[in-house]
């Protein structure tokens, strides 16, 4: 083949494979987005009746958890439907909230969500997966994305007892995490839980629960669902160009 011809004919498929790899790299991505985002660390959580406070309670029992050496807990602030902010809870899930030695609430407000035992036994049942699951929410996904969920957690007031931490999506349990709890403030920051799905769904249920016998339970606060940043394209592009002159180089000259 002439040295003429064989540059037209690499043209004619030189230019589709560049527009190709064009288009790939056009291709938006979703680093950094943020679907979701939510701190329990709300007074707009806090009900008003007081479950556990500083003189209130039995010997058991004590108004303090692992990360806050005085906490006193209280009734969430829940709707008619049990709801509140989007969150839907189940009897057992109470409100931890930070207080001085005197049982008064600090100037900095802090607290969070206590996925308690889900009956009035203290156990949380094994029946179904909903009455395992304390507190849930609905998000709005995307199909094939995959989403990072991550909180951070401590233990209530039971030192030296076990606790699960388990993570729900559309009702099945997908990942479980166990603990132990310290003493009353001996832990400086809180654990977190990470975990990375694929949406199936444009609608994805988030749940989050205990399902442990034991009285320890753990406290979640911070919890957000990133999207993953998808891949970028820029490699492909570089395999093709890289290919193109691997051909070229070995292409005869007529």
């Amino acid at each position: 083949m002439a040295p003429y011809a064989y540059v037209q004919a690499r043209g004619r498929w030189l230019g589709p494979v560049a527009a190709i790899c064009t288009s790939l790299l056009a291709v938006p991505t979703q680093a950094g987005t943020v679907p979701y985002v939510q701190s329990f660390s709300d007074s707009s959580f806090i009900g008003t009746t007081p479950t556990l406070v500083l003189g209130f309670g039995s010997t058991v029992d004590s108004a303090s958890s692992e990360l806050w050496a005085n906490t006193n807990y209280y009734s969430l602030n829940l709707d008619s439907s049990g709801s509140v902010n989007g969150w839907t809870f189940k009897p057992g899930a109470y409100y931890a909230v930070k207080t001085n030695t005197d049982g008064s609430l600090p100037a900095a407000f802090a607290g969070g969500v206590l996925l308690n035992e889900s009956n009035t036994l203290g156990l949380s049942s094994t029946s179904t997966p909903l009455a395992q699951m304390d507190a849930a929410t609905t998000l709005q996904t995307v199909v094939g994305q995959q989403y990072t969920v991550s909180l951070n957690y401590w233990g209530d007031n039971r030192p030296g007892q076990s606790y699960s931490l388990d993570l729900y999506l559309n009702s099945a349990k997908v990942y479980s995490i166990a603990g132990t709890e310290g003493s009353a403030g001996s832990l400086a920051t809180p654990y977190t839980l990470s975990y990375t799905f694929t949406a199936d769904s444009t609608s994805t249920n988030l749940g989050l629960g205990q399902s442990t016998p034991a009285m320890a339970s753990p406290i979640i606060n911070n919890l957000s669902v990133t999207a993953v940043p998808v891949p970028a394209a820029g490699w492909l592009l570089a395999s093709v160009l890289a290919g193109l002159v691997g051909v070229s180089r070995r292409r005869p000259m007529a």
